[in-house]
């Protein structure tokens, strides 16, 4: 596995494989109409969304397994690993190389039901649980932070 920075030319790779993760993976905890509105982004608004991130991906054998976005200030906006290549340190890698690559040291993200519990194993702590209502469905998810890290 290689990780990368994010290019431009990745965007249309990186979309399809959080579309495809999205009606896969996170299907399990959330209902088909809260995946549709989900997975129904645009692709511009999302793009310009990651102007002042550190994106990254991850590739292996020349394709793109997985992507995340941290911006400067700790906040982890994404984090999506292609459903083929759930359970193989592709998270983990994305989430390790964007934290020692940080300045701070306190790291915060919105996880949905899916990701709670791998952020509770590295570190993280729920502080909330949320309401996001997006694209008319209603959407929990947990607002959370690890302090101290690196």
């Amino acid at each position: 596995m290689k990780i990368t920075k994010y290019q431009a030319e990745n965007r249309d790779e990186v979309i399809a494989l959080i579309k495809q993760t999205i009606k896969t993976v996170n299907k399990q905890d959330y209902t088909e109409n809260q995946v549709e509105a989900w997975a129904d982004f645009n692709p511009e608004t999302w793009a310009k969304g990651l102007e002042n991130h550190l994106a990254v991906i991850v590739t292996l054998e020349e394709r793109i397994v997985g992507f995340a976005d941290m911006d400067d200030t700790g906040y982890l906006d994404h984090l999506y690993v292609h459903f083929d290549y759930q359970r193989r340190g592709v998270a983990q890698l994305l989430l390790s190389f964007l934290e020692k690559n940080h300045q701070g040291k306190t790291f915060t993200t919105y996880a949905s039901k899916t990701a709670q519990p791998f952020f509770e194993v590295f570190g993280y702590d729920v502080i909330k649980e949320n309401q996001l209502i997006l694209r008319g469905e209603t959407f929990i998810n947990y607002y959370m932070k690890k302090e101290g890290g690196k």
